[in-house]
Parts: C-alpha cells; structure tokens; sequence
C-alpha cells in the first residue's frame, strides 16, 4: 500500500481497495460511471498488471449488470471519474456507449 502515502506509514503493508462503478438511469439513455477492471488481466496468472499488485473482482461488471436486467449493448453512454487502469479496464465490453 506504500504508493499510497509519500509519508512511509503504508510501507509493506498489505491492503484492499474497492473499485466502484455506477449504473445511471436516466430517461435520456443508461450512464455506466467508470468501466472496473479488465476481464482478461483479471484471468491473467494473479492478475498483476505490476509486482505486488493483484487485481480480482468476485463477479466481473457485465454479469452483475446482467444481474439487475441490464446487457452490455443497453448501456447507451460511458464516463470515466480518471483514466487508471481500473476505472477504465472494461471499456471494450461497452462498444454501443458513446
């Protein structure tokens, strides 16, 4: 967890951070806020996209929207809160959103 802290406190110390992304309804089209992580980094051998990191998810976006009735193809518009590997890994299951 050290690169998040330049004080020192987090060095060598393990942590898990939450990777949320938000489905907006709205009657001009459905909003996926932020994309979560990259299906195929995930599958990768610890899904390390660097030493010492290991990204993983229980249930990979497309299923939990598909959980609620929602398929990829309805999701009309994307946005990104930044431009991490994390907020926008899953980008390429949303090719209808603008």
């Amino acid at each position: 967890m050290s690169v998040f802290s330049d004080a020192g406190e987090y060095d060598g110390r393990p942590g898990s951070l939450v990777d949320p992304c938000y489905l907006i309804r709205h009657p001009k089209g459905d909003l996926l806020w932020d994309t979560g992580l990259n299906e195929q980094l995930v599958q990768q051998s610890g899904g390390s996209p660097q030493p010492g990191v290991h990204a993983r998810y229980d249930t990979p976006l497309a299923k939990q929207l598909a959980q609620i009735g929602v398929r990829a193809e309805d999701i009309e518009f994307i946005a990104f809160s930044h431009m991490h590997f994390d907020d926008t890994g899953g980008a390429n299951a949303f090719t209808a959103a603008t």
